[in-house]
């Protein structure tokens, strides 16, 4: 629901390939696309993942929170949400720029940082030093985790790239393209609430063993 307007625009430029008269521009259009999306991604999925955080919460409460609830908690940490999610990619970019593996320290580190911001109300500053004070102890747990996820996306992107991509081509047909984007963009939906569920349980493990917390405090 909160990636309706980014679904949309998907929708309509794979239906309206407009002038592609050669290769080279269909690059270019593809890039100013590839831009637009990420502008677009970058206030939704912030939305999305604090509305999935305060969900999947209510759930291991064993209550139900309304979509319309979640929306509401979505919306009310957007800013304190997307300032985690820069300063997080910063570091990570920075840290694998340094030979990867202090990027991968740091994404152990951080990995709890937005449900931190979302369920405590903190800024980002206060986010990024609870996940860092969580996560103590537990970084190779969370190392699995994060190499679980993140081998599973990879097979399914890979998989994805190879169904609508012919490898012995050096150009992508316009449908190939169309066609893919329409598919790649709702798996990658499903794989990202994937992602920030088990970021929200992470968290709701951590405080319960290392505060002796119950998920009703935490909620």
């Amino acid at each position: 629901l909160v990636h309706l307007p980014m679904i949309a625009y998907e929708c309509w430029f794979a239906a309206n390939p407009g002038d592609w008269a050669t290769p080279k521009d269909l690059e270019i259009a593809r890039g100013r696309k590839g831009i637009l999306v990420g502008v677009i991604d970058l206030i939704l999925g912030p939305i999305a993942t604090g509305a999935v955080t305060f969900g999947v919460l209510q759930q291991l409460r064993g209550k139900r929170a309304s979509i319309g609830h979640c929306l509401f908690v979505g919306v009310s940490r957007l800013l304190p949400v997307i300032g985690v999610a820069i300063c997080v990619g910063l570091l990570v970019g920075l840290g694998t720029l340094l030979f990867i593996i202090p990027g991968i320290i740091l994404t152990c580190m951080y990995f709890v940082a937005v449900p931190a911001a979302v369920v405590e109300r903190s800024g980002v500053g206060g986010a990024l030093s609870r996940s860092y004070d969580l996560t103590q102890g537990f970084r190779f747990h969370i190392l699995g985790l994060w190499f679980l996820l993140f081998i599973v996306q990879a097979i399914v992107y890979v998989a994805l790239i190879f169904v609508f991509i012919d490898p012995t081509s050096t150009q992508t047909s316009q449908t190939g393209y169309a066609t893919m984007q329409l598919v790649f963009v709702p798996v990658s939906l499903v794989l990202s609430a994937w992602g920030s569920c088990a970021c929200a349980i992470a968290y709701y493990h951590l405080r319960s063993i290392k505060e002796s917390v119950d998920v009703d405090e935490v909620a």
